[in-house]
């Protein structure tokens, strides 16, 4: 487990988690990903998980890009909820992690004149 700082965007319809080094691979012929993600300690891991399916996003200026999307348990507060999480580079956003409706319906009540009101609460690495 890792702490990630994230963003809440109700804007947003799927969670995105910034994922470096993403290579494709077969695990017993399944296809599945190894990406690295990074907190803002520095502290790095590196994760390998199944990948459910590779989404479609449509860029400003009309582009595609695909995404390869995996299924993560995320933990905010006390809510740990499995949720589908797309992998891409976020290195020019201040969050590594935003969090979109996908798991923040029937879950999480949003004030946005708040910040960093909830810590998380499950088992984790500091």
């Amino acid at each position: 487990d890792m702490v990630l700082h994230a963003k809440l965007d109700t804007g947003a319809d799927h969670s995105s988690l910034h994922a470096t080094k993403i290579r494709r691979f077969r695990k017993a012929g399944v296809p599945w990903v190894r990406f690295t993600i990074e907190n803002r300690r520095g502290r790095k891991k590196t994760l390998e998980l199944p990948i459910e399916r590779v989404a479609r996003i449509k860029r400003v200026g009309g582009k595609t890009q695909e995404r390869f999307v995996v299924r993560m348990q995320l933990c905010l507060g006390e809510n740990k909820i499995e949720s589908d999480v797309n992998l891409v580079d976020r290195s020019n956003f201040s969050y590594p992690l935003l969090v979109g409706r996908g798991y923040l319906s029937g879950t999480v009540v949003l004030d946005p004149s708040v910040s960093y009101t909830v810590k998380p609460s499950c088992d984790q690495d500091q």
